[in-house]
């Protein structure tokens, strides 16, 4: 089972939920899309981890449940050692070879990065505000721990990647006026 399985059935051990549901919950903690969700869902319905019932909305949904083989699945997997993996970056590997790139190419990945990186600050806090508002709630609080455990780490990741993005900045700005003395 993959990884992507495992972190599918662990939303779900917190609460059942809809496919579209556990997709947004997914971009919190993982990149996935759609076309991967719900092909692993019917593939864990199968192997009887999971199991759902339609609403009788319009549209109707399918929500999915946790079986007590899935419960037995993700507590194992909970269990197991994770290893510390580097995340795949394609902006890392971009910087990478900033050494060899266009001047203003170089510059703009910053100015890009930064700009990003600010967008998602600011969209981490909103969520971490309300969040907050409703830690008077501990019903709502403990059915959102892990939640608001994620959100805070996201955010100060994301502040220490704008403070590494300010020191590149920096010294690529040395390396730059370095380059030019030597072809001088």
């Amino acid at each position: 089972m993959n990884k992507l399985a495992h972190i599918l059935l662990g939303l779900l051990y917190r609460k059942p939920c809809s496919g579209y549901e556990l997709q947004k919950l997914l971009n919190l903690i993982w990149q996935a899309h759609h076309s991967q969700i719900y092909p692993l869902l019917a593939k864990l319905e199968k192997n009887h981890f999971v199991y759902f019932e339609e609403t009788k909305d319009k549209p109707a949904k399918k929500i999915y449940f946790l079986t007590a083989l899935g419960k037995e699945k993700v507590e194992n997997w909970l269990d197991e050692p994770t290893p510390f993996t580097l995340a795949k970056d394609e902006w890392v590997a971009k910087v990478y070879i900033i050494g060899s790139i266009d001047i203003e190419l170089g510059k703009k990945l910053f100015y890009e990065r930064e700009k990003y990186l600010q967008e998602q600050i600011k969209n981490c806090q909103q969520k971490l505000e309300t969040m907050e508002q409703r830690k008077e709630n501990i019903e709502y609080y403990q059915h959102d721990f892990g939640r608001y455990l994620v959100v805070v780490r996201r955010i100060g990741l994301l502040k220490e990647e704008l403070n590494w993005c300010a020191w590149a900045k920096e010294s690529y700005q040395e390396f730059l006026t370095l380059k030019k003395c030597e072809t001088k």
